[in-house]
């Protein structure tokens, strides 16, 4: 029975946990750009009752979802940083290992 297969390239995988954590800090940006967007619009270009009193909160909802799910970007690249960190320890534990057997 064949067991698993393990395929790491760590400089590829610790590049992507990079290039998320990037993206996340350019998705939130997005976001609080559009939150002050909105502000601006309902304090001076939609300034009606409903635009208070449920447009704005349910965009703040949106909003805080959004950031909520993009701040998961955050966990994946954690996740992805703590994978090559761990098979590069295994690796050179499995070398140490190697050379007080021979």
């Amino acid at each position: 029975m064949a067991g698993p297969v393990y395929h790491i390239i760590g400089g590829e995988v610790g590049a992507k946990a990079r290039q998320l954590l990037a993206r996340h800090e350019h998705m939130i940006a997005q976001i609080n750009d559009a939150r002050g967007e909105v502000a601006s619009l309902i304090e001076h270009g939609y300034t009606t009752p409903a635009a208070r009193e449920k447009f704005s909160p349910f965009f703040t909802r949106f909003a805080d979802g959004a950031a909520q799910t993009i701040d998961g970007l955050t966990g994946i690249a954690e996740y992805l940083k703590i994978v090559v960190d761990a098979f590069g320890e295994l690796d050179a534990n499995l070398g140490t290992a190697f050379d007080k057997k021979s």
